[in-house]
């Protein structure tokens, strides 16, 4: 499996750094560029912190699609691998990218922070040693929002697994790219209605933030879960590539 890993990383590399390096030289190029361009330049890195944001997720739908149902996935569903350990792969190969591109984002903050927003190198090892201090002391706190971060964008993954999949099969003929999204929105509608119908609100009200975390913890691994099966059903059961 870590062997299905390692290549799934490195076939999947291109798109993903191509796109952290564009934000990345932006970020370095801001305050070497004549004022009235940097200005502008300033204005877009705003849009770029949610640019990078979209396109890390456009990113883990591109390629799981191509990989899996384009021409490389004639020869992805022919490995002699179980769709179990398949999407496995591709959930972490997806997960790991997800984790570094926030990581990127938080580069690219600080660059800025040093370049253009006045702030010294020693000033942002202070902070981060303020806050070092702060999560000794909350630790268990740190640990289940990790954890509860890890399982909300398992949950945006796998869904988006399963959305694609779903329209590769034979219950969605035609238009799946436009079927797809609308399929997806959707869903989160349906998901967030039902939440709001179902009588939470006391029990939640009684809960401490740990026991909140811990149930949005809970919430997020079943739907993950059962995106994950699901997906695995229509792939070994319904699926027809492209």
């Amino acid at each position: 499996m870590l062997k299905l890993l390692k290549y799934e990383i490195v076939q999947s590399y291109r798109q993903y750094l191509l796109t952290f390096a564009i934000f990345l030289i932006l970020c370095i190029m801001t305050p070497w560029v004549p004022d009235f361009i940097s200005g502008i330049l300033a204005s877009l890195l705003v849009f770029a912190f949610i640019g990078i944001s979209i396109a890390i997720n456009v990113n883990v739908i591109l390629n799981f699609n191509r990989s899996m149902y384009k021409r490389p996935g004639y020869l992805t569903l022919t490995l002699p691998v179980s769709t179990n350990k398949l999407l496995a792969v591709k959930y972490l190969g997806s997960l790991i990218w997800v984790f570094i591109g926030y990581l990127v984002l938080a580069i690219g903050i600080v660059i800025l922070s040093l370049l253009v927003g006045g702030v010294d190198f020693k000033d942002i090892l202070e902070g981060g040693n303020i806050l070092i201090n702060i999560l000794g002391e909350n630790v268990d706190e740190f640990i289940l929002q990790i954890i509860n971060y890890l399982a909300g964008i398992s949950t945006m993954i796998l869904s988006f697994f399963f959305v694609i999949t779903l329209t590769k099969t034979k219950y969605i003929p035609k238009y799946k790219t436009a079927l797809g999204i609308g399929i997806y929105f959707l869903g989160l509608v349906l998901i967030a209605k039902i939440i709001s119908l179902l009588p939470i609100g006391n029990f939640i009200s009684n809960l401490t933030f740990i026991q909140i975390t811990i149930c949005e913890i809970l919430f997020n691994c079943l739907f993950a879960g059962v995106f994950y099966f699901l997906t695995i059903y229509l792939i070994d059961h319904k699926i027809e590539v492209e």
